[in-house]
């Protein structure tokens, strides 16, 4: 994923409205893409593609969103370091191997509808790393 644009996947509409809500009181504009909501997947791929994910990305996103999860994506920006410290408490799905900055700490995010938890892997750079989980939205 480019380091700059964020999308995540979340399973219930209750936390993706509050983690929409969270990013917009911290002055982000998310895009949210549900299709229960009437949102068209037409062009999400060349969407996602446009804005630097990988093709393994962009394939899994649009699988999620075609199975009903939700879909936010904000933008590349210089504040999306920021924008990951809000949505951090939510949860949320990031793709496997994604890996964003938030407080000094890569933190890579996957999630499997099979378990019923969020498996982070915490890593401080240049040290060795824990593993915990997190409840999911």
């Amino acid at each position: 994923m480019s380091t700059d644009t964020i999308a995540v996947l979340f399973r219930h509409q209750d936390t993706a409205d509050q983690a929409v809500a969270d990013l917009k009181a911290a002055n982000f504009s998310p895009e949210v893409i549900d299709k229960d909501q009437g949102s068209s997947l037409e062009g999400l791929s060349d969407k996602l593609t446009g804005l630097g994910l990988s093709a393994d990305l962009v394939q899994y996103f649009v699988a999620g969103a075609e199975s009903g999860k939700i879909l936010v994506v904000l933008p590349g920006g210089e504040q999306n370091p920021q924008a990951l410290k809000v949505l951090k408490p939510r949860g949320g799905d990031y793709g496997s191997g994604f890996k964003g900055l938030v407080d000094e700490t890569i933190i890579a995010f996957s999630l499997d509808d099979e378990v019923e938890g969020l498996s982070i892997e915490a890593l401080p750079q240049g040290m060795e790393g824990r593993r915990g989980s997190m409840p999911m939205d």
